[in-house]
């Protein structure tokens, strides 16, 4: 058990034993600290990263983190705090941020295929301590959209039935806009990854912008029917039983109607992503 008074009064008599520097400070006690501190984590994240989950290692490290900040707050210079901060991230994060982002059973690819959100934002949360890690997460992101829409494109039940292929499409962009959204905190290169990878598999097959387009034809006549018909009666129904004007009655109905905005919006934003790149980059044709 350690004396916690003990060890702070000790590191201040070292600090204060020269007022001008810390030399003896970092000479006496601070250099033996960060080399034991390098050993007992490099250690540590090799056995544990050995026996566990990626995402049980993601805890155990951000756990690790927090708790060196904390005992160096209590305990030691405040000049030491960066030092200890840069070694536990190198030990943990930097060294086996690659082999967290490929692990085939548990690592980045399985988060976004299984809807892992929490897992991937504290994954994300560490790499941000140290950004060159990022880009292999980045590039994970973006080949596992591209796999996964290319199967959409490929299957041949799909392009029997595009309403099908469109749904499934959208499905793909609203299950990975959860993770650029809640895991990678809107970051803009994760966006713009995303947004690149539904260009490349829409662009794989002509196809892809004609059933996208019957999509939202088919949005519109459905909402312009349901409106026509659910206007009239709502409009008469509140002039007979209030007051209300019946512009007032149109705003009403209008807020309680289940809205198509958001998937018209969508398929709008995908549409575009074909037709903006189709005259830069070549279709394969159907």
């Amino acid at each position: 058990m350690i004396d916690g008074a003990l060890l702070r009064n000790s590191c201040l008599m070292l600090v204060e034993i020269n007022i001008h520097n810390l030399e003896i400070y970092q000479r006496e006690f601070e250099s033996d600290l960060l080399v034991q501190t390098r050993q007992y984590y490099a250690a540590e994240s090799q056995t544990f990263i050995a026996a566990t989950s990626v995402a049980d290692y993601l805890r155990q490290a951000e756990s690790r983190l927090l708790e060196e900040e904390a005992r160096a707050d209590r305990y030691f210079d405040k000049s030491s705090k960066a030092k200890l901060r840069s070694i536990l991230q190198d030990e943990l994060i930097v060294k086996y941020a690659s082999r967290l982002v490929h692990d085939p059973a548990s690592g980045a690819a399985h988060m976004l295929t299984t809807g892992a959100v929490d897992d991937m934002a504290r994954m994300y949360s560490l790499f941000c301590r140290e950004p060159a890690t990022l880009v292999d997460l980045r590039d994970c992101l973006s080949a596992i959209v591209k796999a996964s829409g290319t199967a959409i494109v490929n299957d041949r039940e799909h392009a029997r039935q595009p309403r099908l292929f469109v749904e499934k499409v959208l499905e793909c962009r609203s299950h990975f806009l959860r993770f650029v959204e809640l895991a990678f905190k809107q970051d803009r290169n994760f966006a713009r990854a995303l947004k690149d990878a539904l260009e490349y598999f829409i662009n794989l097959d002509t196809r892809a912008a004609h059933y996208l387009a019957l999509f939202t034809d088919d949005l519109l006549r459905k909402q312009q029917a349901q409106h026509s018909a659910g206007l009239s009666d709502q409009v008469r129904t509140h002039a007979q039983c209030s007051s209300a004007t019946p512009v007032r009655a149109i705003d009403r109905w209008i807020n309680r109607q289940p809205s198509i905005l958001s998937d018209l919006i969508c398929v709008l934003s995908l549409l575009s992503l074909f037709f903006f790149f189709s005259s830069a980059r070549p279709s394969i044709p159907s």
